[in-house]
């Protein structure tokens, strides 16, 4: 996923972790991607490595955050062991959100 950045007028890469039922996101609360979202909600998103090179076709959306979703469980049901290993040393608390991604 790319998210806009106006200052450096650049657009830099982020690796994301999604389940299929449709696009959503998680992400800590004060990270950047999600402070660009806040701010402007045009995305572009393309198949990548899970370090941010992309390996596919950018497609435009429009992306929000949004509350009652629980896309953690969605991510565990997909990753199972893997994904409590992530929350098991994963840093601070529990301020995450979900960020959904449409069709522009």
């Amino acid at each position: 996923m790319r998210a806009f950045n106006r200052r450096w007028g650049k657009i830099p890469g982020l690796a994301i972790y999604f389940t299929i039922l449709w696009l959503l996101v998680w992400t800590g609360a004060g990270t950047w991607k999600a402070k660009r979202i806040r701010r402007d909600p045009h995305v572009l998103v393309a198949a990548s490595t899970m370090r941010g090179r992309e390996r596919g076709q950018r497609l435009e959306g429009s992306a929000r955050i949004v509350d009652g979703i629980d896309v953690k469980a969605l991510i565990r049901k997909k990753y199972g062991w893997q994904m409590r290993l992530l929350e098991r040393f994963s840093r601070g608390g529990d301020s995450s959100v979900t960020i959904e991604i449409a069709d522009r």
